[in-house]
């Protein structure tokens, strides 16, 4: 493929994501305007769905059986920007996910997201990182399930990356279970750094909770590296994954 019709292809591709992406923004701030938070999953599940649907990204889930109906934290890698669609489509139930504050100053996509009920952390202040932690154990703690990607940043090389801390400190507090989550094939349609994207087939693995008595028991080092190793066996990285 010529580099002239890629690009033409990469355009016509964000041209037409940007598009429904817009839709489906709006709809998502129209949602939380009009209901209270929790009372419109089913449209945020159906509207990714139907967004990753129209931009070619096909989902597939599996291991629905480890997700448990009381709230939990879930924790996946993190791959592209779609991880945030692709995981509020497969994830059933009320949840909300702790992102980057500076993603709450983006047009449109801030006030969606604050609406909604996401918990903004600042990612350069410790003190201020804690309490948005803390927001997030105390939001699992009165019924809502919390979704955070604990490499912090998009994998760089495809290889499941370290682990912050931070996440296991708010998963002990909020003493739910924690869901391991991996997400396969997204390398495939968006690399980090690589301008173009292609539509493609996504396969969530839920894998065995870890229960909220092995958390207690385990230091915040222990959970930490006891969830990489559990999402590590759901993803299809291969030898990158045990580095």
């Amino acid at each position: 493929m010529t580099g002239i019709v890629r690009w033409t292809l990469s355009a016509m591709l964000y041209l037409w994501g940007g598009l429904w992406g817009l839709l489906l923004v709006l709809l998502f701030i129209i949602a939380a305007v009009l209901f209270p938070p929790g009372s419109y999953e089913r449209i945020i599940r159906w509207g990714s769905r139907t967004f990753l649907m129209l931009i070619g990204i096909r989902i597939r889930v599996e291991g629905l059986e480890h997700v448990p109906s009381s709230p939990a934290v879930f924790m996946s890698n993190h791959v592209n920007l779609f991880d945030v669609f692709v995981l509020a489509a497969a994830i059933p139930g009320f949840k909300r996910g702790v992102e980057a504050a500076e993603h709450f100053q983006w047009p449109v996509w801030g006030p969606m997201i604050r609406r909604a009920g996401n918990i903004p952390i600042e990612r350069g202040d410790l003190s201020a990182a804690r309490k948005s932690l803390a927001a997030a154990a105390e939001a699992a703690g009165e019924g809502m399930s919390i979704v955070i990607l604990p490499e912090g940043h998009r994998t760089r090389d495809g290889a499941l990356g370290k682990f912050k801390k931070g996440p296991f400190h708010m998963a002990k507090a909020a003493d739910v279970p924690v869901v391991p989550a991996g997400l396969n094939g997204m390398w495939e349609i968006k690399q980090y750094g690589n301008p173009h994207w292609r539509p493609g087939k996504v396969t969530v693995r839920f894998g065995p909770p870890i229960a909220v008595g092995t958390i207690r028991s385990l230091s915040v080092e222990q959970l930490r590296d006891l969830t990489r190793r559990s999402i590590g066996k759901l993803i299809d990285y291969g030898e990158k994954t045990r580095r």
